[in-house]
């Protein structure tokens, strides 16, 4: 690469960082930047081999219209033809979930697993918190509680999740006093992280605990779309569900608005006369 190209390259880096993008995202923009040559990319034909080599994702087609923009290219992509399969996330229900976090070899991957369901987070959001993210002023009442008192109370959650985005996520009053106590044995500071762990990790002790809980591996993301499904059969409307998940748009929510071949079953049988 010429000192000319290097120093274009830096720029364009530069002008990404200006937009306060994560590091991951600048790293995959910058390895495409050094697949594509600037030369040919007003051509359409070069323009459709590019997205074809790399199966037209969103990242690839993401990095383009960053690229486009930085350049002052008046071009846009070509559209996604055929029609995109939907794909209904896998899920568990909240039994299966018991289970597998009676299952944990510790009180950490079993606080892990709880909030990941009955909060919705995702597993960047998981590892990102630390004590000072919950309102315990709220739950100053809760260790006085009945068990059955505690299932109508809630603490709050500040989530950090994509793109930096703040957000809230309601925590069981049960479950806030889980972790309180595990904080209390801690020895944590406020603004530590409260797991520390990697995703890599945290995936392969998910997959482990699951196999041996209910005989099938479960990814991290399986959590959270378990518990919009979980809201979802009992009743929730969708712009609660929205909310709970911290979505952008009721598109992302309405995913989880299937139904199971146990629901249809359980209609029938009402239905029968």
């Amino acid at each position: 690469m010429t000192t000319e190209n290097k120093n274009q390259k830096q720029l364009f880096r530069n002008w990404l960082e200006s937009k306060g993008l994560k590091s991951e995202t600048l790293k995959d923009y910058i390895l495409y930047y050094d697949k594509v040559s600037l030369e040919q990319l007003c051509h359409k034909d070069y323009l459709s081999t590019i997205l074809i080599r790399y199966k037209n994702n969103t990242v690839i087609r993401a990095f383009l219209k960053n690229l486009f923009e930085y350049l002052d290219l008046n071009m846009k992509l070509p559209s996604i033809t055929g029609r995109r399969k939907v794909r209904i996330p896998e899920v568990i229900d909240e039994e299966d979930l018991l289970k597998i976090a009676a299952s944990a070899t510790n009180e950490r991957n079993k606080l892990m697993i709880l909030l990941s369901f009955y909060c919705g987070l995702r597993r960047g959001e998981l590892l990102k918190i630390t004590p000072n993210d919950f309102n315990w002023r709220k739950c100053g009442g809760f260790p006085k509680m009945s068990e059955e008192e505690l299932k109508g109370k809630y603490g709050k959650l500040k989530t950090i999740g994509k793109g930096d985005k703040e957000g809230i996520a309601l925590v069981p009053g049960k479950l806030i006093l889980e972790i309180a106590h595990y904080l209390n044995h801690a020895n944590l500071s406020p603004t530590q992280k409260l797991f520390k762990i990697n995703k890599t990790r945290w995936a392969q002790i998910l997959n482990r605990t699951s196999m041996k809980a209910i005989g099938k591996k479960i990814h991290p993301h399986t959590l959270r779309h378990s518990f919009a499904t979980y809201l979802h059969q009992k009743g929730f409307d969708m712009r609660f569900i929205k909310e709970a998940m911290r979505h952008t748009s009721i598109r992302s929510t309405e995913i989880y608005t299937h139904v199971t071949i146990e629901d249809l079953e359980g209609e029938y049988l009402k239905k029968r006369t």
